[in-house]
């Protein structure tokens, strides 16, 4: 087990005030078999939260409000971790599985995805073992390099474009995975594999269902499954899903965004 301290903050800066900005917050762990929450805070200046709720995934979510020219929202904890080897397993789900089919704007195939998906070899032992052998697939398909795709590349354009990020990524093996009929969902989180306290950006990575086994995690930008080092955050069917952040402002400023994490391991 691993005990991490975690802070997420986001700045927003305008050039005047907007009339008004509503945020919509999924920046609070929740609490399953592998993973404990010890304390959570969400402390917001500039703004006031309107209202908490969990959405049709599960996620914790916080409405936001703000009118001022500088909104400040933090959110920070410790929590415990134990090594499940990527295992979710079964748990109740508001949703039926089978949505999990179903592919959205960022996960719906073309002519790339179809010839990753030709290029795999099936006669593999096992459905887990065979989405590991995917996932390497993916990763030397997709060349992870930043600064080549953004938050609103799909999983096709990012096969045409040859690079990406863990988004794109994680958005490129559930699209594989609806195809060949298994329900996929998107995780957002945090990980922290070398030891660094300060983090550019949260983590993304997908978790596959199996009948059997039930939810299983895979990384595809590390190569290995969720462990001890990873803390998540949100599920949903894609990016769009679980932004950490996402929201509607009314008014012509102009917005400056300024983001910070570290993540400390508990001694």
């Amino acid at each position: 087990m691993k005990t991490f301290t975690i802070q997420h903050s986001t700045i927003y800066n305008y050039d005047y005030a907007p009339l008004w900005v509503v945020h919509k917050v999924a920046l609070t762990p929740q609490n399953n078999k592998r993973q404990k929450v010890l304390e959570w805070n969400l402390i917001v200046k500039g703004g006031n939260i309107e209202l908490t709720s969990n959405d049709h995934f599960g996620n914790i979510i916080n409405l936001v409000k703000s009118k001022n020219k500088r909104i400040s929202i933090t959110a920070y904890g410790t929590v415990n971790i134990i090594d499940d080897s990527g295992i979710t397993g079964h748990e109740k789900s508001l949703i039926p599985i089978d949505c999990y089919l179903n592919h959205t704007v960022f996960t719906k195939p073309g002519k790339n995805i179809f010839k990753l998906i030709q290029r795999i070899k099936k006669n593999i032992e096992t459905p887990v073992v065979l989405f590991h052998k995917i996932s390497d697939l993916i990763k030397n398909s997709v060349i992870y390099k930043k600064n080549k795709t953004n938050t609103n590349t799909s999983a096709e354009d990012a096969c045409e474009i040859g690079y990406g990020v863990c988004q794109d990524h994680t958005h490129i093996l559930i699209s594989v995975a609806r195809e060949l009929g298994y329900p996929a969902r998107y995780v957002s989180g945090y990980m922290n594999l070398n030891n660094s306290e300060r983090i550019e950006a949260s983590h993304a990575w997908a978790e596959i269902f199996f009948n059997d086994i039930g939810w299983v995690g895979y990384d595809v930008s590390n190569g290995i499954s969720p462990n001890e080092n990873y803390i998540f955050l949100s599920r949903g069917f894609d990016y769009n899903d679980v932004a950490p952040i996402k929201g509607v402002k009314i008014g012509t400023s102009e917005e400056k965004l300024t983001t910070g994490i570290t993540i400390k391991e508990n001694q």
